[in-house]
């Protein structure tokens, strides 16, 4: 067990957890997790640290899958009313076509709708524009996860291995 603080362990690792939480999302339940974890599981290490953050990420992403849907449920909104001022496509008798710029009128009823639609998402806005709030970007971030975790598995497993051939005692022949 490690002697440092169990509080200075939280602390290492709360400027870290922004990069875990979303927008919208409370630090301060992450950060409880992530000691609840450590009391739990009682790190000895930074090996062992960073596995304990590891679950803490893990299981915080898991609890907070719905995240995901309500930034996709709100980027889909904002995108059908930004859709709105997109140029209007006229085609000509000869088969080309002209863009059409959205009148005032128009573009003024957009920018009401967009006005409504962040009043209706209220502090879900925020995630239109969070490239982290992506299915995309999560399992991205989990196959990379999977990877890095099955090479330090790996390399663990060695140093075991190593360390239990040594510790054998050579009996005398």
């Amino acid at each position: 067990m490690s002697d440092r603080p169990k509080s200075l362990n939280a602390l290492k690792h709360g400027a870290y957890s922004e990069a875990v939480v979303l927008p919208g999302e409370s630090v301060a339940e992450f950060e409880k997790l992530h000691r609840d974890l450590v009391d739990e599981l009682a790190p000895d290490g930074p090996l062992e640290d960073d596995i304990v953050w590891s679950i803490a990420r893990l299981v915080w992403r898991k609890r907070n899958l719905k995240t995901y849907r309500i930034a996709a449920t709100a980027r889909k909104r904002i995108a059908a009313i930004q859709g709105k001022l997109a140029p209007v496509v006229n085609w000509s008798q000869l088969g080309a076509f002209q863009t059409q710029e959205p009148s005032e009128s128009e573009r003024a009823a957009v920018e009401d709708e967009l006005r409504a639609a962040r009043k209706e998402l209220g502090k879900d806005c925020v995630l239109v524009g969070a490239e982290e709030a992506t299915t995309g970007f999560l399992l991205e971030w989990l196959v990379i996860e999977e990877r890095l975790d099955a090479l330090i598995d790996k390399y663990l497993k060695r140093l075991l291995m190593v360390r239990g051939v040594k510790s054998m005692k050579v009996l005398p022949s």
